[in-house]
């Protein structure tokens, strides 16, 4: 019996099976609390990371990913000329010309600055995953990733 040792009483053993059982189980909990929290640092790292858009053209009106207002002040839905104030100026015109129907580029990525939530500049990369070519609502659907902070505050 592996519970068994010399010189127990006789409901010694059971008390130690116990409380070996209670050692493990204290064990797993703390084990899973661990991979929980690690498992939510990881998700919340990915939403962080990419932010899905879709753009309607002709209205000129952006709706974002609510994921948007973990990383700036933006709102979900929005206006163009909007987004493009918390977008460095230097920007602008690539920006515009990437979000037009007519653009050959929308196979390469843009990278741009935007302002965060804590005032500090974001490295962002727009792509441009589908264009929807409608004659009555075009649309263009794309991503932001979001490398990393700017080293230099502009």
């Amino acid at each position: 019996m592996p519970f068994f040792l010399p010189g127990l009483l006789r409901e010694e053993p059971l008390l130690l099976a116990q409380a070996y059982l209670s050692v493990i189980a204290i064990f797993m909990l703390l084990l899973s609390l661990l991979a929980a929290s690690q498992v939510e640092k990881t998700v919340k790292h990915a939403s962080k990371s990419l932010i899905r858009y879709q753009l309607f053209i002709q209205d000129n009106k952006i709706k974002f990913d609510p994921q948007i207002k973990l990383i700036t002040s933006l709102p979900v839905k929005s206006n163009i000329y909007h987004i493009l104030q918390s977008i460095e100026i230097s920007a602008h015109q690539i920006i515009k010309e990437h979000w037009s129907l007519v653009s050959s580029h929308h196979g390469i990525p843009v990278n741009f600055q935007l302002k965060g939530l804590d005032g500090k500049w974001l490295n962002v990369r727009d792509r441009i995953l589908i264009t929807i070519a409608d004659k009555t609502n075009p649309m263009l659907l794309g991503e932001w990733q979001i490398l990393a902070k700017s080293k230099a505050n502009l």
